[in-house]
């Protein structure tokens, strides 16, 4: 295969805008409050939730199931005022993007939407998709038009001779059940390629084994890599399991230098659908500097 069709899978991102209804001062990361409301929500269309929410169900149980989206979420503003807005992504993979329009028209019933342990007030105010800044819904015309899908495709050849990594939240990889706090170039380059692999096997798109195995193994010869990461504790509530779980993990840059030409598809598609595990709460995202 060549550099254009080394892999690809279809996506959908979607961007949600909530309007604040009340003072409020939301918690330090928003991710499992997000999907933990939207999740709450979505119980009223069941076929919505068990494909999103209860996937690994769906696997027969199997550990580590890829799931069919994930969120971005914000991170730094923490006072909501009324009418001010807050926005977080939530992109469905490969198959689930036929999910959309019922996706759009479950959350378009929401009438308010409350968020963390203070129960704050929130209502849906539009979806966008943020590929091209389509509105979809807004509360005061309601359906604009229907979502499409994107095809992610391998891009073009770049150049690179140095590559920074910015983990933007926080990143978790374990090795025999154990969180490493340590990385190198080949662990993150297996881990994108096993990430895409689950994405395209399960949902639709295409991989090329061979050519995920060989970057894999030219990853193991990237000698200059350097990390400054730091471990942040993070936890979670679950009301299903009614209790406190962990999902910290590292946060920080590392970088690489050297030939990289040969992993900048993988990075950069890295970029777009997060590494690492827990990605439903947002974790795993990075921003890439490519020189």
């Amino acid at each position: 295969m060549n550099n254009q069709s080394i892999f690809s899978f279809s996506y959908l991102p979607l961007t949600i805008h909530l309007e604040c209804l009340e003072s409020t001062t939301l918690p330090g990361y928003l991710g499992s409050a997000l999907r933990g409301a939207l999740g709450w929500e979505l119980t009223k269309n069941p076929q919505v939730y068990s494909y999103l929410y209860e996937n690994r169900n769906l696997q027969r149980g199997k550990a580590d199931v890829v799931n069919p989206y994930f969120l971005n979420v914000p991170r730094k503003k923490l006072i909501y005022q009324p009418h001010e807005t807050l926005s977080f992504d939530f992109v469905l993979l490969g198959d689930a993007a036929q999910t959309g329009n019922r996706l759009i028209a479950s959350l378009s019933k929401i009438a308010i939407l409350r968020l963390g342990a203070q129960r704050s007030v929130f209502r849906l105010k539009s979806i966008v998709q943020a590929s091209n800044q389509t509105i979809l819904w807004s509360s005061d015309r309601g359906i604009l038009q229907n979502p499409e899908s994107v095809l992610y495709q391998t891009s073009r050849e770049i150049s690179c001779q140095y590559c920074s990594i910015q983990l933007k939240t926080p990143l978790r990889i374990r090795r025999d059940g154990e969180l490493l706090q340590e990385y190198d170039f080949a662990t993150l380059i297996r881990n994108i390629t096993q990430r895409i692999k689950a994405i395209a096997n399960n949902y639709g798109g295409s991989i090329d084994s061979r050519a995920a195995e060989r970057i894999c193994q030219q990853a193991l010869h990237v000698n200059r890599f350097s990390s400054q990461l730091y471990y942040k504790e993070l936890k979670r509530y679950s009301n299903k399991q009614i209790t406190s779980l962990d999902i910290s993990g590292m946060l920080g840059t590392m970088s690489a230098e050297g030939d990289l030409t040969a992993f900048v598809p993988w990075l950069l598609a890295a970029e777009l659908i997060h590494i690492g595990r827990n990605t439903t709460f947002g974790l795993g995202e990075i921003s890439l500097v490519i020189d």
